[in-house]
């Protein structure tokens, strides 16, 4: 027995799932060329100088300066879209309480506001106020003639520290509509077949690994025909999942099915890192529909980087500040981590 398939057993025994509800915020970007994906280990120096370069134009912008100054502030998420546009979205405005009985503190308060900044240029675009004070990342996207539409949007959640399986957890979870959008009077005939899910391991692959839920409740899917076959498989550094909205059958030619033309689904897995690792996996999301016996693709496509925090356990109040870790009343450790994500243009590795 491995020591990751140990500790994933250590960990399926001592997590306890926390179901959340967040509200969808949408988020705005050009269209320009992503990121091309290299080798993970070159890709993620050459991210880092991304990164860099977009914290030395938001700490010189002059509006960021009088939003910031003198308050606490956190960044929460990164979405880099390629060399010249990245949207940063930090916590602004926050008070660290100190927690009755435990060492640390909870995070109360604060507003989230996303900097879109541009590279090329070194300015920050603009300055804005997320409303809802939720993050999900959003990607829409048409298929060829624009008639299969596809919307995918993903949760950035926190960490939750498990001291019993040494573990970080994260709650990941993706939702997916689509739907074939006929011109008023159109005789063409359209179907929306099937989803199909990936999420696949790419960088540090022994320091952290996937759990999928394994009750009915945790996943839901519909559309606007017969019921849909979901169907999971967990392997060692990946998931792979196929939704199949309507399958062909040999009686089809005498009595047609009810072939649906909006789908939809929601779907949730756990990621589990070590202390103090950096760690990166892909996601991609394919929506399939025909047209006039024609199928045609769209896909989504977004890797995802994190980098965990050391165990909180020998953390000193000031350490957890640091590393932007929060203790709840219930004395439970919370890190708030930055996610960052990139939006694949090139090859999948």
């Amino acid at each position: 027995m491995n020591s990751k398939f140990l500790t994933l057993i250590l960990a399926i025994f001592f997590v306890s799932v926390v179901v959340c509800f967040v509200e969808e915020k949408e988020l705005g970007h050009p269209q320009e060329n992503t990121v091309e994906i290299e080798s993970p280990e070159n890709q993620l120096k050459h991210l880092k100088n991304i990164q860099m370069e977009a914290d030395m134009v938001i700490v010189g912008d002059e509006k960021v300066r009088e939003l910031v100054n003198g308050k606490e502030h956190l960044k929460m998420l990164e979405i880099i879209y390629n060399d010249s546009y990245v949207e940063d979205f930090y916590r602004v405005g926050f008070q660290y309480t100190e927690v009755e009985g435990c060492e640390g503190y909870k995070i109360l308060g604060g507003k989230i506001y996303k900097f879109s900044v541009d590279l090329s240029n070194k300015t920050v675009l603009s300055v804005e106020e997320v409303e809802n004070q939720t993050l999900k990342i959003r990607d829409e996207r048409f298929g060829e003639g624009a008639t299969v539409h596809s919307l995918v949007s993903m949760n950035t959640p926190s960490g939750t520290w498990h001291s019993l399986s040494n573990l970080w957890m994260y709650d990941f979870s993706i939702e997916g509509k689509g739907d074939i959008r006929a011109e008023s009077g159109s005789s063409i005939k359209q179907e929306c077949l099937k989803h199909s899910i990936v999420v696949r391991e790419v960088y540090n692959k022994d320091n952290f690994g996937f759990m999928i839920f394994l009750g009915p409740e945790s996943r839901k899917v519909w559309c606007n025909a017969e019921q849909p076959r979901f169907e999971c498989r967990n392997g060692r550094e990946s998931i792979e999942c196929e939704i199949v909205y309507q399958e062909k059958r040999v009686w089809d030619r005498v009595k047609p099915s009810n072939l649906p033309s909006r789908v939809g689904f929601s779907y949730p897995w756990l990621v589990y890192v070590k202390p103090n690792q950096t760690i990166a996996f892909d996601l991609t999301v394919k929506l399939y529909g025909v047209e006039n016996g024609n199928t045609h693709e769209v896909t989504h496509d977004w890797r995802v980087i994190l980098t965990s925090p050391p165990s909180p356990s020998q953390m000193s109040s000031a350490e957890m500040k640091e590393y932007g870790i929060e203790k709840t009343y219930n004395c439970n450790y919370y890190a708030h981590n930055p996610i960052i994500i990139v939006k694949k243009g090139g090859e999948v590795i």
